[in-house]
């Protein structure tokens, strides 16, 4: 597909969590590109990301194609084919949409470190407003070893640019590079940016928690490990986007003591359009299920049912400061 600002590859289009999803967002079966699609989803983004009110702002993600090594972009995964991208929105439309609705979006850029010309399409998306830059490895290929990715995360530093990087499981996209879900490669290069001055704010996403309850918390206890050794000072910090997929990781991080090193460092994130669920955390959110259930926008159910849980207040606040806003 392409010339698209933005696309599903086709055959995503026809799997069951894809048809789930597009059922509860309200789209069109029949409506799978072009105009129609498009007003659709413009509907679609008015009702959960410009009407929650407890929502100050949101971060709209553009999200880059997979990249080869050899650094070239390749389109949307087709059956029979072993790479490809899983998602693309680009950057001049995210761009665009937070341009046109100022007072509640905020730009999220995706550029990969492999495309040609990445620094200077990181310098665009800085000048043009970007508030952090979006990866997600498992999904895109980006090895911390590769000296593109250094030097991308480098000047990112250079330029108090937020980074927004996804480790640990993934089921929502494809797993093309199973190897890059442990964070502890990227955490050692930013330790070293971060003796030079130049680590950028980093936002782990999901702080590197396993995709089902079987699996073992190690990349956790590598972010908290950075946490409270190398990287105890600098501006590292965790998500808690979707979390009730993973109500074990969730728990934990609202009551065990031992984590507090994590909870001083974590914010609050959607990770829309993840349909949000009480199932999982049903009883620990118990006495404020009639307000999580009122709440037409997804960002805005999400929010409660993490205020719910009972996290500080201050976790929904930081991000503010990360993003250098406050």
């Amino acid at each position: 597909m392409p010339g698209f600002d933005a696309y599903v590859p086709p055959i995503f289009m026809k799997r069951l969590p894809w048809r789930f999803v597009r059922r509860r967002l309200g789209l069109d079966a029949r409506a799978d590109v072009g105009d129609a699609l498009d007003e659709q989803m413009e509907g679609v983004w008015r009702k959960h990301l410009l009407e929650c009110p407890g929502v100050d702002c949101v971060v709209l993600l553009a999200f880059d194609e997979y990249h080869c090594d050899d650094g070239t972009a390749i389109g949307p995964i087709e059956r029979g084919r072993p790479r490809g991208s899983s998602l693309y929105v680009s950057n001049s439309l995210a761009a665009a949409w937070c341009a046109a609705h100022p007072q509640k979006l905020l730009f999220g850029a995706s550029v990969h470190p492999y495309r040609s010309g990445a620094l200077k399409a990181l310098e665009e998306v800085h000048k043009a407003g970007a508030v952090l830059v979006k990866w997600l490895p498992v999904a895109q290929n980006m090895d911390p070893a590769d000296e593109r990715t250094e030097a991308f995360v480098r000047r990112s530093g250079e330029l108090a640019m937020p980074l927004l990087i996804h480790y640990g499981g993934e089921v929502t996209l494809r797993r093309q590079h199973a190897e890059q879900e442990d964070p502890a490669p990227m955490l050692a290069l930013l330790a070293r940016l971060y003796k030079k001055g130049c680590m950028p704010p980093t936002i782990v996403a999901h702080a590197a928690t396993p995709a089902y309850p079987w699996q073992n918390g190690a990349y956790v206890r590598s972010l908290m490990d950075a946490m409270r050794g190398p990287l105890r000072d600098a501006p590292l910090y965790a998500d808690i986007s979707a979390l009730y997929y993973r109500p074990r990781w969730l728990k934990k991080f609202v009551r065990e003591p031992d984590l507090a090193d994590l909870r001083r460092r974590l914010v609050f994130g959607s990770d829309f359009p993840v349909v949000p669920t009480t199932f999982w955390v049903r009883r620990a959110v118990r006495h404020g299920r009639r307000e999580i259930d009122a709440a037409s926008s997804w960002v805005e159910k999400s929010l409660r049912i993490m205020q719910a849980m009972g996290f500080d207040e201050s976790v929904f606040h930081r991000a503010g400061s990360v993003l250098g806003l406050a």
